[in-house]
C-alpha cells in the first residue's frame, strides 16, 4: 500500500523520509534531462515555463516528481490518498492505469490541486452528500466511519482545564472560531493548531494559542484535558463529521460538542455532552469543571463506547476487504 499525506508539515516529513529511504534528492534543473522527461508529462508547457522563475511552482513540481519516483521505487498495488491531498491530483489520472487509486475525502474539496473524483477507482467519504453525488455520477463510493487507534488511551494528570486542537481563524471555520473566542474569554482555555489569516481579529485566541501538535502529542493534550470543546466546519450542514469527537472519546477525556442530530445516540448513551449556543456551552463548562466525578464518569463511558464502536480494527476490516476486492477486479479487467 502506498500513502500520500495531507497537511503541509506532514507532507514535508514524508518527503524527507522518502528522500532518506530512496536516495532521491531531486533538483528542478537537474531533472530537465531527456531521461527524466517522463516525470513532466502531466504538466503543460505554460507550467514548465513559469517554473523557471517561480519558486513555488518549482516546489510543487518537485513534490510531484518525488511522488512519482517513490511510487516507482516502492511499486505499491494500492495508492491511498488521504484528504485534502494537497498534491497535484492530475498525477493520479495516469497512475490509475497501473495502480488502484483509493481516496478518503471528508473536508470540502476547495483545497486539493486539480482534484477530480474521476482520478480514483474507489472513494471513501464521511459526508452523505458527497457519497450521493459520486454515486449519481457513476463513481464507486462508500460512506466511511473514522476510527481510532485502540492503543491511544493512557491516564494522565488533568492539568489542562479546557482545550481545543484544530484550525481557527478562517472564513469556513468562523462558527468554530467565534465559539472558541467566547470560551477563551470566559474560562481557563488553551488551544493548539494552525492560525488562519483572520485570527488576529480574535484577541483571546491569540493569547491562548500554544503552538501546533499532531499525532501522539495531540492525544496527550486530550488526555491532560478536563474538558475538550468541539465544533464543526461551517460547511458541515449541521452534521458532526470531524474526527475530533472520536479522538477525544478514545483518549478517555470529557467531550463537550455542539449538538448534531447524527450524534444524538452518543449523548443518549451518556458518552459526551452537547450544547446549542455559546451561552449554554459556557454554562456547561462551568458545571463540569466543578463536578469532577460526574465529568469523569461521562469520559469513562465515552472511552468504552469509542473502543467498542470506533476501534480501528472494527472500522478498517470492511474497508480492507472492499479494497482487496476492487484490486482483484482491476487486475482481472486490466491484466495488471
Amino acid at each position: 500500500y502506498g500513502l500520500v499525506g495531507s497537511e503541509m508539515c506532514i507532507r514535508d516529513r514524508y518527503r524527507q523520509k522518502l528522500q532518506d529511504e530512496t536516495g532521491i534528492k531531486p533538483s528542478f534543473f537537474q531533472l530537465l534531462s531527456s531521461s527524466k522527461r517522463r516525470l513532466f508529462y502531466h504538466l503543460s508547457l505554460q507550467e514548465l515555463v513559469a517554473a523557471v522563475t517561480r519558486k513555488e511552482i518549482r516546489k510543487q513540481i518537485l513534490n510531484d516528481v518525488l511522488i512519482q519516483e517513490a511510487i516507482a521505487y516502492y511499486k505499491p498495488d494500492v495508492i491511498f490518498l488521504r484528504e485534502p491531498a494537497q498534491v497535484n491530483n492530475r498525477l493520479f489520472k495516469e497512475l490509475k492505469k497501473k495502480h488502484l487509486i483509493v481516496t478518503l475525502i471528508g473536508c470540502n474539496i476547495a483545497h486539493p490541486l486539480n482534484w477530480s473524483p474521476l482520478h480514483s477507482d474507489l472513494i471513501y467519504t464521511i459526508i452523505p452528500e458527497y457519497d450521493a453525488f459520486f454515486r449519481i455520477n457513476g463513481i464507486r463510493s462508500s460512506l466511511f466511519e473514522y476510527g481510532i487507534a485502540e492503543q491511544a488511551y493512557a491516564q494522565k494528570a488533568k492539568d489542562i482545564a479546557v482545550s481545543f486542537v484544530g484550525l481557527l481563524g478562517t472564513n469556513e471555520q468562523m462558527q468554530k472560531t467565534l465559539l472558541m473566542e467566547s470560551v477563551a474569554a470566559r474560562h481557563p482555555f488553551q488551544w493548539w493548531g494552525p492560525k488562519g489569516p483572520l485570527l488576529d481579529s480574535f484577541p483571546h485566541l491569540t493569547k491562548t494559542w500554544q503552538g501546533i501538535v499532531a499525532g501522539k502529542e495531540m492525544y496527550e493534550v486530550y488526555q491532560r484535558s478536563k474538558i475538550v470543546v468541539n465544533d464543526y466546519v461551517d460547511t458541515a450542514n449541521s452534521q458532526a463529521v470531524n474526527m475530533r469527537i472520536k479522538e477525544v472519546m478514545g483518549a478517555g477525556s470529557f467531550l463537550l460538542t455542539r449538538f448534531a442530530e447524527n450524534i444524538r445516540l452518543l449523548e443518549d448513551a451518556n458518552a459526551l455532552k452537547t450544547f446549542t449556543t455559546e451561552a449554554e456551552c459556557s454554562q456547561l463548562i462551568s458545571h463540569y469543571l466543578s463536578h469532577e466525578e460526574e465529568r469523569e464518569q461521562i469520559a469513562a463511558t465515552g472511552y468504552i463506547y469509542a473502543r467498542n464502536h470506533f476501534g480501528s480494527s472494527t472500522v478498517m476490516e470492511p474497508m480492507i476487504t472492499a479494497i482487496a476486492e476492487a484490486l482483484e477486479k482491476k487486475r482481472t479487467e486490466t491484466g495488471l
